[in-house]
């Protein structure tokens, strides 16, 4: 990203100055789409596609998710090549040839930008069990064996309600759920939002219920 920034400015500072905001955006980002986005699933799934914090804390918190992996790559291998058309362009010049070639270029971009988006899609409807790997010390993000046989058994459907919105729901609740419902077609998981649904708890139990909180 600092490489692209630095490709457009001759002016190093105003470089740096674009790549820290760039960057500082992505980070921030998970906290803005809890804010604006919760509720609206669409806004929420476009601005996911910069969230760089939410992924980089899945890897720093013991997941090796490929999904993460490949999401980093993307980034890397597609402004490596906006900064080389970038600097491509500068040799065009205001002619037939040139009208053709920067439409070529254009097109090549949004071929480039297609076949990443594909990639990162089909990437995540693979089952977390092919794409996370659980390296924690304690296996924290594991299913055990017996679990497994358990759920594998199931012949009733479940339903596993999640007091929260999915956008903002806690990472590793999600990431847990997922691989129960990888495990069985019985198991579904829906997210219910304590603010748009503040009754909704009540159906099941006199408690006060907590965000994050499950109902099985």
């Amino acid at each position: 990203i600092g490489l692209f920034v630095s490709a457009l400015t001759e002016n190093q500072i105003i470089a740096a100055l674009i790549t820290f905001a760039i960057l500082l955006f992505g980070f921030l980002l998970a906290g803005i789409i809890s804010v604006l986005a919760a509720g609206n699933t669409w806004l929420s799934n476009i601005a996911s596609i910069f969230d760089l914090a939410t992924r980089l804390s899945t890897l720093m918190d013991g997941v090796l998710d490929l999904t993460c992996i490949i999401y980093f790559l993307t980034i890397v291998f597609l402004f490596l090549f906006f900064t080389y058309e970038l600097i491509q362009k500068r040799k065009y010049h205001v002619s037939a040839r040139g009208v053709k070639t920067r439409v070529f270029s254009i097109g090549f971009i949004i071929v480039v930008l297609l076949v990443s988006g594909g990639v990162n899609y089909f990437v995540l409807t693979l089952p977390t069990t092919m794409t996370q790997i659980d390296v924690t010390n304690t296996h924290l993000y594991s299913i055990t064996q017996p679990t497994k046989d358990l759920v594998s058994s199931l012949e009733e459907d479940v339903t596993i309600y999640v007091l929260e919105n999915e956008t903002v729901a806690d990472d590793i609740v999600q990431q847990i759920l997922g691989r129960y419902e990888d495990l069985s077609s019985h198991i579904k998981i829906e997210y219910r939002d304590m603010e748009t649904y503040p009754n909704f708890a009540a159906q099941y139990t006199l408690d006060t219920l907590s965000s994050n909180s499950l109902i099985v």
